[in-house]
């Protein structure tokens, strides 16, 4: 009996959104999103992602934008867009490596190799060459 006192005590601490917990009255519903639904983000703040991410890109910041989207969730509509987003411009900082290393910049190359993003296509790539450049 002691047990069942205890539980129900605890029933009527606040939850921590505020909330009592009462599970006596039923259910009633509600327009608001819960806390969980608010805490994902939309297609439209994706896509605010996209266009910030864009143009850091504009501006040769390549991994800032990377970073800027990579959040974006795998179920999301843009994440296919985001995720090509990631990789081109992955692509463009290995690009970058490698006209570094043929001017013969071979520490900054592979320093710009270094600051390709995991999770990128280029990033496996630009490891196996900052390896085989460090050798050189």
């Amino acid at each position: 009996m002691k047990m069942l006192a205890a539980y129900l005590a605890l029933l009527s601490v606040p939850t921590a959104f505020g909330m009592f917990a009462d599970f006596n009255r039923p259910s009633q519903p509600h327009s608001e999103p819960s806390a969980v639904e608010a805490a994902q983000p939309t297609s439209s703040d994706t896509a605010q992602l996209i266009n910030l991410a864009s143009n850091l890109a504009q501006q040769s910041r390549y991994k800032d934008a990377i970073l800027a989207i990579t959040g974006v969730a795998n179920n999301d509509p843009l994440y296919t867009q985001a995720h090509q987003l990631q990789n081109e411009w992955a692509n463009e900082i290995l690009t970058r490596a490698i006209h570094k290393y043929e001017q013969g910049e071979v520490s900054q190359a592979i320093a710009i190799l270094k600051s390709i993003p995991e999770g990128t296509y280029a990033a496996q790539p630009s490891k196996e060459l900052a390896a085989y450049w460090s050798k050189q």
